[in-house]
């Protein structure tokens, strides 16, 4: 982690151009490097990593969900719509969460979803 500018910039220095298109793994994420991409003429594309308690713990991964744009709504691993449940702001970025509790109550997705204890199965982050 930490590289990702240092990665790019010879890449676009090769190439000769004002802008470039930076494409990395989750090894590559770390938000200060994100950030000095972007002031440095650099459009980024790093998924976030999935960690965390709730990976550990079997829940599902947020990388597990599909969104679809014509509905504004994410489709659970069981293939469940989650609609918008509550949206809050932080800096530039709106998160949104999405949940369909009567879904996740029952069958066999119970015991991965999160949604029976913190009423969201899937956030997202919109830029403003």
């Amino acid at each position: 982690m930490g590289l990702l500018t240092q990665t790019a910039e010879p890449a676009r220095a090769i190439l000769a151009v004002e802008t470039i298109d930076v494409v990395a793994d989750r090894g590559y994420f770390k938000i200060e490097d994100i950030e000095a991409c972007e002031k440095a003429g650099m459009t980024p594309y790093v998924p976030k990593p999935q960690r965390g308690s709730s990976v550990s713990n079997g829940f599902f991964r947020k990388d597990e969900f599909r969104y679809d744009a014509d509905r504004d709504a994410f489709i659970c691993p069981a293939g469940q719509v989650l609609s918008t449940r509550y949206e809050s702001k932080l800096r530039e970025l709106t998160k949104i969460d999405y949940s369909n509790r009567a879904a996740c109550l029952v069958g066999a997705i119970k015991s991965r979803s999160r949604v029976w204890k913190t009423r969201r199965c899937s956030t997202a982050w919109r830029r403003d």
